[in-house]
């Protein structure tokens, strides 16, 4: 009977037991590309871009917090540009663009998995909300915009929800790539965009609206703002 005992004692010792953990706040700072793909709604824009994708730069900012368990959570914060190509019909080049300033902010977490002593690699889903800011239009030929586009000069909040991996490697400082992809769920433009395209024969009415998907990699500079004792 005493055996009996001492195995429960046991036992139920370590489903209580937790392994030593330490958990730390980074905060971190980087720069990178994105590239960017307009998903037009076939409904409304008539016509396609044959390549949709646009580069544009990218600035971030954010904390990242290891638990010292088996995932991370994090806030990203980050600021660039975006264009949009005004699609044409068949047989023209789009140069036009409608060109915006965005600033995404979003929360998620992801596995932390540690391949070394000096290697981490994390996948992670993230949801927040992108603002998105007219800041003009680009290489107008052919293309036009009914009134000169003044009252499109607004802004707008919209939700976004995003996925990627993240390699954080430790070099002279915690460093990391950062590959995430960004989706709006909802069509891009509050209203879809009225725009006209003229040839030397035939003036066209168009409509642009869409989703939008972001492909952006970063590279992020990890600077430890606070580190908690360990646990037992």
């Amino acid at each position: 009977m005493r055996y009996y005992r001492i195995l429960i004692l046991l036992l139920g010792g370590s489903m209580f037991y937790t392994p030593a953990t330490a958990q730390t706040l980074y905060g971190f700072l980087g720069a990178g590309v994105g590239y960017d793909a307009f998903l037009r709604d076939k409904a409304v824009t008539r016509y396609k871009n044959e390549w949709p994708f646009e580069l544009g730069v990218q600035t971030v900012i954010g904390l990242r917090y290891q638990t010292g368990q088996s995932f991370d959570a994090m806030l990203d914060i980050s600021m660039g540009s975006l264009r949009v190509k005004f699609p044409v019909p068949e047989g023209y080049e789009s140069r036009a663009a409608y060109q915006m300033m965005q600033s995404i902010v979003m929360i998620g977490s992801g596995i932390h998995v540690s391949v070394d002593e000096h290697n981490i690699i994390m996948p992670f889903m993230q949801i927040g909300a992108g603002f998105y800011d007219h800041s003009g239009y680009a290489a107008m030929d052919r293309v036009d915009i009914p009134g000169g586009g003044l009252d499109r000069n607004t802004s707008r909040w919209m939700p976004v929800v995003g996925a990627g991996v993240d390699w954080q490697s430790r070099l002279i400082v915690p460093a990391s790539f950062n590959l995430r992809f960004i989706y709006t769920p909802l069509s891009f433009y509050e209203d879809p965009l009225d725009y006209t395209f003229s040839t030397s024969t035939n003036t066209e009415n168009l409509l642009l609206q869409g989703k939008m998907l972001q492909t952006i990699l970063t590279f992020r500079v990890y600077l430890r703002m606070v580190k908690w004792p360990e646990r037992y």
